[in-house]
């Protein structure tokens, strides 16, 4: 047993010196490998987007620093140098590659891959690049998994939010909730509703209306309710609710509200705006207008718009919003007071039975008569006033 370990820490001293003596060879053609593709990668790239090319230029910069301080290090590190060297290289001729494949799919196939995907996958790139290198270097990698259960331990409890996070974020790409861009809420409260700016294998970035930038660790947002206002539709609905008189019939208040708001900035003439008698408060009646709109970064604006139109045109038509106010009527009531409202009741149904051509040919008392025995109810266009079989 002894002569097979002795043979074996021959075999990996023998590989790390094959290693140092052929490194500055194997180095030279990485590093001209690795600088024509990062030349091509740059080529390639949109001119917005040539800014992913600065890792790969680092990894490049950083293996000619090594290589040009291997004369000036001591000679226990000089041969180490090249290796170091090497490894640099390696990532660099790495990372343009996948830059380059990722590209041309996305020109040639029109693919669109998301940001964690990339990440996770170039990570287990660099993964395999130290293996490869550090198997290379003569170094057991086994060994690395075979350590001692405590760090097993250790390690895992370090890295579960870690790792929540990840799948989390995974969960998220393939089910896709939400895209960039999208406005999203991401709890019952109102000032969290942002703009996703950006979605990776850690966190969701979301950008609110007051300009404040908020990330949500994806395992916390994988269990918060999550309302997205772009889907199904990239229109999304308001509503506004505002008070009228209770003399004013709904049917008008309906009518002029909707002939005002068309044009009002932000609002959509489809899906068309609707207005619904919503409560009957203290203050008069309210109402619920509902609208749709595409500006929802700027939705403060629109609402305000809005009801700008609203107050204009109820005041046009003489409707004036209510305040919560109570009134108190002082009336003194008589047989005489009484009897002549009475009267002034009757002559006024009897001039509206009169435009009635039925009633017309009806003499005075008889119509005096069916004045004072009817009385004025309002209808809504289209309800039903009188029906087969009611009592006459």
């Amino acid at each position: 047993m002894r002569d097979l370990t002795l043979f074996l820490a021959a075999a990996a001293d023998q590989t790390k010196s094959s290693w140092v003596h052929h490194a500055p060879q194997t180095a030279g053609w990485a590093g001209v490998a690795a600088f024509c593709l990062l030349l091509a990668l740059i080529a390639l790239l949109p001119r917005e987007q040539r800014k992913r090319a600065l890792q790969p230029a680092i990894f490049l910069v950083l293996a000619g620093i090594i290589l040009l301080l291997e004369e000036v290090v001591v000679e226990s590190l000089a041969d180490e140098m090249p290796a170091i060297a090497l490894l640099f290289l390696y990532a660099s001729i790495a990372r343009s590659t996948f830059l380059l494949v990722v590209t041309l799919l996305s020109r040639v196939f029109q693919w669109t891959f998301q940001k964690i995907f990339l990440d996770i996958a170039m990570s287990l790139v660099y993964l395999a690049i130290g293996f490869a290198a550090l198997s290379i270097a003569g170094v057991n990698t086994a060994n690395l998994f075979t350590g001692s259960a405590i760090i097993t331990v250790v390690l895992g409890l370090a890295l579960q939010s870690t790792l929540g996070n990840i799948f989390a974020g995974l969960a998220i790409q393939m089910h896709q909730p939400f895209a960039i861009g999208d406005w999203i809420q991401f709890d019952d409260k109102r000032e969290h509703i942002g703009k996703v700016r950006e979605s990776n294998w850690r966190a969701t970035t979301v950008v609110t209306l007051d300009e404040v930038e908020v990330v949500i660790p994806n395992n916390k947002l994988a269990e918060l309710p999550l309302t997205n206002f772009n889907r199904p539709e990239r229109w999304s609905r308001r509503s506004i609710y505002f008070v009228c008189p209770y003399s004013v019939p709904p049917r008008d208040v309906q009518r002029i509200v909707l002939t005002a708001i068309p044009g009002s900035f932000g609002v959509l003439a489809s899906p068309n705006p609707t207005v619904v008698t919503n409560a009957f408060t203290e203050r008069g009646v309210e109402y619920w207008l509902r609208f749709f709109t595409l500006e929802f970064d700027r939705r403060d604006g629109v609402d305000g718009g809005v009801r700008d139109r609203i107050w204009y045109a109820l005041n046009r038509h003489g409707v004036t919003m209510p305040v919560a106010v109570h009134d108190v009527t002082l009336q003194h009531h008589s047989p005489e007071t009484a009897n002549a409202a009475a009267d002034r009741d009757v002559v006024r149904r009897e001039a509206i039975l009169r435009t009635v051509p039925l009633f017309q040919a009806l003499p005075d008392d008889a119509m005096a008569r069916l004045a004072a025995a009817s009385r004025i109810e309002r209808y809504m266009k289209g309800e039903i006033i009188i029906r087969q079989g009611d009592e006459g």
